[in-house]
Formats: C-alpha cells, structure tokens, sequence
C-alpha cells in the first residue's frame, strides 16, 4: 500500500500512519526489554551454574586432599614405621611392602621417613630431595603437628606428618602427590567448560581454556569451606562459552522470526495476489489450513474475487458441460463464502445459476 505524505494526504492516512509509527515503537521497544531481561536472567542463571560446578569440584578436591593427609598420618602412627628407627637393619623387609601398598590409588610422587635430625632412614625414590634445611620439617616437629605445603615448580602437595612414639615425636614422615593429577581426577566437565587454578594469583592449571573465544567465568574466591585449598592460598576460576549459554535466547528468537515471516507471507498473499491468477485469489498461501481460514476470515475482499472468478469461469466453460460447473460452485460453497455473493453470481451468467440450482445451494446452507 502506498501512502501519500504532505499536504496532500487524508486524514485517514495521516492517523493510520501515526498508529502505525505509535505500534512500531511500543512493539520495538517492547522487545528491547524483554531481550535485556531475558540476557539478564540468562547471564545470573550461568553465574550459579558456574558457581555451582566451582564449589562442586573445589569441595570434591578438598575431600581428596584430607583423605590422603589423614591417610598419611595413620601411616606415621603405624607400628612398623616406629620400629624402623630401632631395626633399621631389616627395616627394607617389611617398610617396602607397607608403602607401596600405601601408595595404590593415591597419586603418590614419593614418601621418605625421616628421623628428628632430618636424615633419611627410608625412602621410595633415589633423588629424594634432602630435608635437613627444611623449614616446613622443622615445623612439624617442633609443633607435633601435621605440616602442609606446595611445591610450585614440582606442581606437587607435601604433607609431613611427625612419627610419634607416645607422647615424644621420634621424626617424620614426608608424602608427596601430584597435584595436577588429583585435579584432572575430578576436573570431568564438557569440553565448553573451562578449569583455572591460581597459587598465589599466579596461574597454576588450566583446561580447555582457548584465549580467541569469549567465555562467562566466575571465581570461586570464598574458601572458608576448602581449609586446605585456603591454607595453600589455591583459588579456583571456572567458565563456559558464551555462544553455548546463549543458544537458548537464539532458539526463541528464530522461532519468533519464523513466525514474523509466516505471518508477513499471510498478509502479502491475501492483500497483493494478481487479479489474473484464480487459483492463488481462492487460495492465497495453499495450506488449505486453518492461516487460510484466518486470512479469509479478515479478509473478505479476497473472498469476494473468488467467487467472481468462479462465476467466470462457470461462464467460459459451459459449453463443456454443466459437471465442472457443478463441482466448481460446491467448492465455493465449502469455503464458507456469504449468500449474498452467490445471488449476485446468479444474475452474472445463466450457466452458475443451472450450476446453483443443480447443487441445490439454499440461503441458510451458506454461512
């Protein structure tokens, strides 16, 4: 439809212009809204979910942590360890098959027993490092306390647990575990979500993590709950794609502009159909379902042509014989066209008239 601007325009048009540029910028508007508080909700509900898988592995890894320290320390209090400082003679006899039965399952790098002074009564590994200097022993012993640290350049966790017989603490032992292997343990999420750790705000761990794509993250910095985690000053960060959380919001908007278009199609078939094509003025999408029905419905114009088409028709084909036109205004008539119509295509042509009578069409039958 074309409209006239100026001065020269109706006053029909100008109102139906200004209602029209009113219910454009309500309906913009409208969908700016609800498109930022639809983005809003999805970005707070990828906020918990990310907050939840954070605190899901911290706490899991955190529980893998106290089982191998509590583990390490039933392991000093055990009688075997005790008497190697007084049997050390044949202390490899039975130390050996103790430990490594200790080790299965457990990550272990390498486990030295050490006596008060810091020297070595036992070890698994050759190139132990030496303990004499340490300060983390030290305190351990002086404190009768199990000791625990990181060794960043080794990525490892070292607990030191004192050995005690009674109340006097004899020495020590040093377990280490792999701590890179004790995250990716547990660290089992989709391939969109990515795994950060940091020790002292330096990053320490990552997993597919690639630095050209835009990601959602939250840090998990609350490690009240995570006592080991806090004492090693480890902070956890967590992400995910942004494309994968926003494939909801991009689903509902391509329905939406697949319904627009449908809608749109609708309207240009009923409003702007050639006069010269029959068929499409009958049918204008070709569904012959219940958009059809609506079109018709609101658009009685298209209607009206299509029973003037059928009239003409009727009138170029009787001499083929009255079934066609038979057939053709029955059609008519289940589409639901008004009486009116069909009495003025009566006084069109004779043959839909024999074609009305033949099909017995009556005022109360057509609605």
């Amino acid at each position: 439809m074309n409209y006239k601007f100026g001065s020269s325009a109706s006053i029909k048009t100008k109102v139906v212009l200004k209602v029209s540029f009113l219910l454009a910028f309500f309906l913009t508007a409208a969908m700016g809204f609800f498109a930022y508080t639809y983005l809003s909700d999805l970005r707070e509900k990828t906020r918990l979910d990310l907050r939840n898988k954070s605190e899901n592995l911290a706490h899991d890894i955190e529980l893998r942590l106290e089982y191998l320290k509590e583990n390490t320390q039933l392991l000093a209090n055990n009688e075997l360890i005790v008497n190697s400082f007084i049997d050390q003679e044949d202390k490899d006899e039975y130390l050996l098959p103790l430990v490594n039965n200790f080790r299965k399952g457990k990550l272990l790098n390498s486990l030295s027993v050490l006596d008060f002074d810091g020297k070595v009564i036992f070890q698994t590994e050759k190139d132990a490092p030496k303990f004499e200097d340490s300060q983390e022993l030290r305190l351990a012993l002086n404190l009768a306390k199990t000791v625990t640290y990181f060794k960043e350049k080794e990525g490892e966790i070292v607990f030191i647990a004192p050995i005690k017989y009674y109340s006097t603490t004899q020495g020590a032992i040093v377990a280490t575990y792999d701590m890179k292997k004790i995250i990716e343990r547990y660290d089992e999420y989709e391939g969109f979500v990515y795994t950060k750790f940091f020790k002292n705000g330096i990053e320490y761990y990552r997993k597919n993590y690639e630095a050209d794509k835009d990601y959602y993250g939250y840090k998990l910095l609350d490690n009240q709950n995570h006592t080991i985690l806090a004492n090693l000053d480890m902070t956890l960060e967590m992400g995910g794609l942004q494309r994968v959380y926003k494939q909801p919001f991009r689903k509902l908007i391509l329905i939406l502009s697949i319904l627009g278009l449908w809608i749109l199609a609708l309207y240009e078939k009923v409003t702007h159909t050639p006069r010269g094509d029959e068929e499409d003025e009958c049918e204008p999408l070709g569904t012959h379902d219940e958009l059809e029905e609506l079109g018709r419905s609101f658009f009685p114009s298209a209607s009206r042509r299509c029973l003037a088409t059928t009239s003409a028709i009727c009138l170029k084909t009787s001499k083929r014989g009255s079934d066609f036109c038979i057939q053709r205004t029955k059609r008519t008539r289940q589409r639901g066209f008004g009486t009116i119509w069909i009495q003025k295509a009566k006084r069109i042509t004779k043959p839909l008239s024999d074609c009305a009578r033949k099909t017995a069409i009556r005022p109360n039958t057509i609605r």
